[in-house]
């Protein structure tokens, strides 16, 4: 029984990570975004570039994200399982991950990084998103697990590590650009404050480097190469507007720094706060190890674990763009120091233990499961059942008149999803496509105007609430069905 022990546990992680996956539709604006851009991969059979329709491109993340929705989508279908299963599969393979990490970091409880990665409170929620963070994630910890293994590891066969490690940081370059790069400073603050261990092997940058540019280079110089107004795009908009001006308005007031993140460290390494926020507490004077020559074995990668958290924090917290899922990465070296914070401590398991992590577990997974039954004006699969019991004529796209358009519905009903305004509605108008239009209640009246101003003449076929009304143009004048509010 114990040679099958570790795959049974494998199969046990692997269920935890997947269970519920599909109960709750996808929620705007995030998971209909993302998904959305997969199915237009899809659709179109353009792996390259990604788009919102076949008239929007959409240029803000790199593809690695999209082509693995859409590769999931391809091979299981349309569901919302489909698409969350690469986040759901990121979150199993860095719990993996951090085993490996732990055999290294751990003397003898290798095991406890893993149980508090996976039972952090963050890290499950993430793994029930359709985002990249949870890609980036894996890649970032990828990285750094195969940097580690050539500091602390088999020395002999670090060299190959370290290529290993250029290689999982092209991934994360691939699937957010330079944010996936962040571990990178750690790596290199904690090789310029160890300089005096002469041990320390090389990062050798030079065939590091043409891994990089092999992997994470091409799909960014062929879209270039297409459109060479997309440098100035990536550099400036996407970099220097996330960083350094406000202009994506997330959270860019300076205070924001803190009531954005303090609260994601605080409550997302719940059940494991305490012990976490104790031992960085107690250790955290190995920053000033940098006058012992040398750093011993546990003093260094203490000094690194620590470097892995602190590096990237205070960049999220000068940039002018913050989101608390941005510190998702961080997660891994937090439960490296919370499992060696628990190590020191002498943390045995007992009856109630035991049973407040079951407890706790279960709690994570019933998460998912209940999300799904909070009525939220943000699920996709609501108002795509409302339009599938209501459209009265075949139609090929579903346009959004002067309101964001809801892109979840594209993976429930395979059709293509735009925004259409005021400045914009003759233009659609002139194209010859059979519509469903969404819109406001309060855009209906200027809506018939417009449209029976330009000989068009639509009717009601159906209607959310107060939410949307459903339009789609007919001659005669058709039943409308209600549905109750949601």
């Amino acid at each position: 029984m114990r040679r099958f022990l570790p795959l049974l546990i494998l199969i046990g992680l692997l269920a935890y990570c997947l269970v519920f996956q599909g109960e709750r539709g996808l929620w705007e604006a995030d998971e209909g975004r993302y998904t959305v851009v997969a199915m237009e991969m899809l659709r179109q059979g353009d792996w390259i570039v990604p788009h919102l329709n076949r008239e929007q491109p959409h240029w803000t993340k790199p593809p690695l994200t999209y082509w693995a929705i859409a590769a999931s989508v391809s091979a299981l279908g349309r569901s919302a399982f489909a698409a969350r299963l690469p986040s759901a599969l990121a979150f199993f393979l860095t719990t993996c991950l951090v085993y490996l990490l732990g055999r290294l970091f751990l003397a003898r409880r290798a095991w406890l990084a893993p149980l508090i990665y996976a039972t952090f409170l963050l890290p499950s929620v993430a793994s029930n998103l359709v985002t990249t963070d949870g890609l980036l994630t894996l890649w970032e910890t990828a990285a750094v697990c195969a940097f580690a293994y050539a500091v602390w590891g088999d020395r002999s066969s670090g060299p190959t590590w370290m290529l290993v490690m250029w290689g999982a940081f092209s991934l994360a370059f691939l699937t957010k650009g330079p944010p996936g790069l962040l571990p990178l400073v750690a790596i290199i603050a904690h090789r310029l404050w160890s300089k005096r261990n002469a041990d320390n092997p090389s990062l050798r940058w030079w065939p590091g480097l043409l891994v990089f540019l092999a992997v994470g280079l091409p799909w960014f110089i062929l879209v270039v190469i297409r459109e060479p107004e997309l440098l100035r795009y990536f550099l400036v908009h996407e970099v220097y507007g996330r960083v350094v001006t406000g202009e994506h308005s997330r959270n860019s007031r300076w205070y924001k720094a803190l009531t954005v993140y303090l609260p994601v460290l605080l409550l997302g390494t719940l059940p494991w706060t305490f012990w976490l926020a104790r031992h960085v507490y107690r250790r955290g004077r190995i920053l000033m190890s940098f006058r012992r020559t040398p750093l011993d074995r546990h003093q260094s990668q203490e000094l690194f674990l620590l470097l892995w958290v602190l590096c990237p924090l205070l960049i999220f917290m000068v940039s002018s763009s913050r989101l608390p899922l941005y510190l998702l990465p961080l997660f891994a070296p937090l439960s490296l120091l919370a499992a060696r914070g628990l190590e020191e401590a002498s943390f045995s398991w007992n009856r109630r233990r035991l049973a407040w992590t079951s407890a706790w577990c279960v709690l994570l997974v019933a998460v998912r499961l209940i999300a799904a039954h909070i009525p939220s004006d943000k699920d996709a699969a609501v108002v795509a059942k409302a339009i599938q019991a209501n459209a009265t004529a075949p139609y090929s796209e579903i346009a959004f008149y002067g309101t964001d358009p809801m892109l979840g519905l594209g993976i429930y009903l395979d059709k293509e999803i735009e925004n259409v305004s005021a400045e914009t509605l003759n233009d659609e108008l002139q194209e010859d496509e059979s519509r469903l239009w969404v819109l406001r209640p309060r855009d209906a009246a200027s809506f018939l105007a417009d449209t029976t101003a330009r000989g068009r003449k639509f009717r009601q076929v159906g209607r959310i609430g107060e939410r949307y009304l459903f339009l789609q143009e007919s001659p005669r004048a058709g039943r409308v069905r209600h549905l109750p509010n949601t």
